[in-house]
């Protein structure tokens, strides 16, 4: 008892700090919103257009959060805590500039502006640093796979800091204050291009071991129980989507330019991974994720499928058509029609095959609900019903316990 009260006030500080830094990050980035949206007497040199601040704030909000949630409940995971880095990283590295743009250009009479651009120079590099190496290293459990990812591990954190120190240390104008705002805690000048050169070096080398990292996730795959797999494909999942949007977003041109939306668009995907992040560790509706995949996979089959179909009607509608009518509204309406038609067969039919490949559970206990069916209806004998029934149930739903009631006479 007295080991259970030690344990409860060590968390207990904990899950104050949690509480701090949440409110901290969500606090930047109320900030940044409030001043992305409020008029002001100064120039902005760069608009941001609404979509832009949506998406940005889906990403700024999610870390925090979900890490402050996962602090509160689980105080001792270490997951928890490096989203609430991250959070708190990102959000300080935009809010820093918006900060000095309102105290520079503006005129607001805001405190510590140095201070703030200083952290806003270093913090960033932090941020995308622990996403890229220690939440993959330690997702899901919070501890390491073994002693080797262990020291990847930890070379990851002393590149971080060495990096974020060799950042955040040169002498002269800080970066992005149009050279009104010096350094406040900075080197001797004679050490700025050693610092720089550090600096610089730091980014591939995090960009290795992020590499490595994210290895680490496909090794922990192949030792992982049902549930750890079920957490591990949440996480993937969600950063597939992110970097499938982003490189979509970075091959798809019109008329030679790339479209910004779609970067925004892969901005705001960049939201799922801590969300996806948090249901796999908390475990809420933790194997819905099978259901996910395959629905997912089903719709972008289906869609690829009567897009190609679409086009093809329409290219061959207008080569056979168009001769006769003078003109492509008759090849475009049979086209769609046609595409309109096969929805629901090609849905089904693809759906089952996938289903078959990415939602194996799924699918065995709908044959079997539906074999059970079957043989229902010729099923005369009621103590044979029952039994069937019973190792139904247990197939596809394995109760704990169960028992049938059947009208007119005593359960079983």
């Amino acid at each position: 008892m007295k080991q259970d009260d030690a344990v409860a006030s060590a968390r207990r500080p904990l899950r104050w700090l949690a509480i701090a830094s949440m409110a901290g990050s969500l606090g930047m980035v109320a900030f940044i919103f409030l001043s992305l949206v409020l008029p002001g007497t100064g120039t902005r040199s760069a608009q941001v257009e609404p979509f832009g601040i949506v998406a940005y704030t889906l990403v700024f909000l999610s870390f925090p959060t979900v890490g402050g949630l996962i602090a509160l409940r689980r105080p001792l995971h270490a997951i928890g805590w490096l989203f609430l880095i991250v959070g708190a990283s990102m959000a300080m590295a935009i809010f820093s500039t918006e900060y000095m743009w309102r105290a520079l250009d503006v005129g607001w009479p805001l405190p510590f502006v140095s201070f703030v651009a200083w952290c806003g120079n270093w913090t960033f590099l932090v941020g995308a640093s622990v996403a890229l190496t220690l939440v993959p290293l330690l997702f899901p459990d919070g501890r390491w796979l073994g002693r080797g990812w262990r020291l990847v591990g930890w070379a990851a954190a002393l590149t971080i800091t060495v990096g974020a120190v060799a950042q955040s240390l040169p002498a002269g104008p800080i970066s992005g204050s149009g050279g009104r705002i010096d350094n406040p805690i900075a080197a001797p000048p004679a050490l700025t291009d050693l610092l720089g050169t550090i600096a610089s070096l730091a980014f591939p080398v995090v960009a290795i071991l992020g590499l490595l990292s994210i290895a680490s996730l496909f090794v922990r795959f192949r030792r992982a129980d049902r549930v750890e797999r079920a957490q591990l494909k949440w996480f993937l999942s969600a950063v597939s989507a992110f970097l499938g949007m982003l490189a979509f977003a970075f091959f798809f041109q019109v008329d030679g330019r790339q479209v910004d939306q779609l970067f925004l668009v892969a901005v705001a995907f960049l939201a799922t991974i801590p969300i996806a992040t948090g249901v796999a560790i908390l475990r809420y509706r933790l194997f819905d994720i099978d259901r996910i995949i395959s629905r997912t996979i089903g719709w972008l089959a289906v869609t690829g499928i009567l897009g190609a179909v679409f086009a093809g009607g329409v290219l061959f509608a207008q080569a056979v058509l168009e001769p006769v009518t003078g003109g492509s509204t008759i090849g475009v309406a049979a086209a769609t029609l046609v595409a309109a038609a096969l929805f629901a067969p090609v849905r089904s039919r693809v759906q089952r095959t996938v289903d078959r490949r990415f939602n194996r559970a799924r699918y065995d206990a709908e044959r079997t609900a539906a074999g059970f069916a079957a043989r229902l209806r010729d099923d005369v004998d009621l103590a044979r019903v029952v039994g069937d029934l019973s190792g139904t149930a247990q197939q596809t739903l394995a109760p704990a316990s169960m028992s049938v009631w059947i009208k007119g006479g005593p359960a079983r």
